[in-house]
């Protein structure tokens, strides 16, 4: 997970960003911290990232639909503080690594299939509450990325 967020604190083009993105958080964690290392800053923009761990972590598995209900319940948080909203969609990932570290038959589904789900419902929900939606899984798969040792964008 992700979370990034900024404010314009002038008339001029100065801003500040802070990183609040905890490495390994699922959606249930940012909805456990989203007050306080979020929403007390009062930011312009909230960028959020969220749903690898959701998905990927064998631990930490969990439903698409409590997945999208906790994307929801986020986004509403935020936008009801009158901050904007930006989704980000994880990019693909390299199962093969991704296997050395979970245990294969824990996946119904591909990893990468699970991603793309978390894709769509993203799409869907920035559509519901007319906010914005950058699709890196998307940009990854057109430039079929990752590739097992061959590319420089995804190291374990």
């Amino acid at each position: 997970m992700i979370l990034f967020l900024w404010g314009t604190f002038s008339s001029t083009v100065q801003s500040q960003v802070i990183n609040a993105g905890v490495s390994g958080n699922t959606s249930s964690n940012l909805l456990n911290r989203l007050e306080h290392d979020v929403l007390e800053q009062q930011p312009d923009v909230v960028i959020i990232m969220v749903g690898t761990n959701d998905m990927l972590n064998s631990k930490k598995m969990i439903s698409y639909s409590t997945y999208e209900e906790n994307l929801s319940t986020l986004i509403k948080a935020i936008k009801n503080r009158s901050s904007k909203v930006l989704l980000v969609a994880p990019p693909a990932v390299d199962s093969t690594y991704l296997f050395e570290r979970h245990d294969r038959k824990l996946f119904r589904e591909l990893p990468n299939v699970k991603l793309d789900t978390v894709r769509a419902v993203m799409m869907r929900l920035a559509n519901e509450f007319s906010i914005d939606f950058v699709d890196i899984y998307q940009e990854f798969v057109n430039l079929h990325l990752p590739q097992h040792n061959e590319d420089l964008v995804i190291r374990n």
